[in-house]
């Protein structure tokens, strides 16, 4: 079958479907889509999109949506640029004493939630939210302090790894290290590290929004970062800002300005 014969439908902007323009996506256990923009949260009923709020009456940290997650017990996590909600049995669930952007939010095997944060200058970038509290990796856990965090994924070895403005951090029951780009060495004021997934042979695929020599997707593996060199393709001038690798070991990013393309290289 021919991917023509497939029926599809597009739901754009300027046909005023959303107020602003859409960033995220998640869907709950029920069955509906959550969408997040930078005006407010949209559900989705697969007909329809309305604007969200809580039935509690309770108020979003901000309007700007950052990061969603279903949860496998039904329940939505809600990540804003001003802080954290959980929605959960019709009620929701406010984080008041953190204030911070949340990205990259992530449910492990034990139904624990860890995102990654940015908000504070040179601060621990993961952090763990449980119940009404969160608690947010610092000295006592034995984490020094490391740059700003963008992406999250979680390894076959059960490492947590996040993406950062100099590399990549990982923690793993208190363990943690660091490991620094030579493509970021100067990065002051980039983004870094903007997405992450792992390739069947344990290693971690880096993309970069900044191409250029150390930069764009980049291979990491014992501790060794390498671009990704074939005929026609070089991935250190890609400016990748999502990844995802399918069943199959294939791995598909999304560029900046020429939208999404997939490679069919050995990953």
């Amino acid at each position: 079958m021919n991917v023509s014969q497939f029926a599809h439908a597009a739901w754009l902007t300027q046909d005023g479907y959303f107020s602003g323009p859409p960033s995220v996506i998640a869907q709950t256990s029920d069955g509906y889509l959550w969408i997040g923009t930078g005006s407010g949260l949209m559900r989705f009923d697969g007909s329809r999109f309305l604007p969200w709020a809580s039935p509690d009456g309770k108020r979003l940290p901000s309007n700007w949506i950052t990061s969603l997650l279903g949860a496998r017990d039904g329940s939505l996590w809600i990540g804003t640029l001003a802080g954290l909600a959980h929605f959960v049995d019709g009620k929701l669930v406010q984080f008041p004493n953190f204030g911070d952007a949340v990205f990259s939010l992530f449910e492990d095997p034990a139904g624990k939630i860890w995102f990654t944060r940015d908000g504070v200058q040179r601060s621990p970038p993961l952090c763990e939210a449980s119940g009404t509290l969160i608690h947010c990796l610092d000295k006592t856990d034995g984490v020094s302090v490391t740059g700003l965090s963008a992406t999250l994924i979680r390894d076959i070895s059960g490492n947590l790894w996040a993406g950062t403005d100099r590399g990549l951090f990982r923690w793993q029951s208190n363990s943690f290290a660091n490991y620094l780009s030579p493509g970021l060495e100067n990065s002051e004021g980039h983004d870094g590290v903007t997405a992450l997934a792992q390739g069947p042979d344990r290693s971690l695929w880096v993309g970069m929004a900044w191409t250029g020599r150390g930069r764009g997707l980049q291979q990491f593996r014992d501790g060794i970062w390498k671009p990704l060199i074939e005929p026609g393709l070089d991935s250190s001038t890609l400016s990748v800002i999502a990844m995802l690798l399918d069943r199959m070991g294939n791995c598909g990013w999304e560029r900046q300005t020429r939208g999404f393309i997939t490679s069919t290289a050995a990953m």
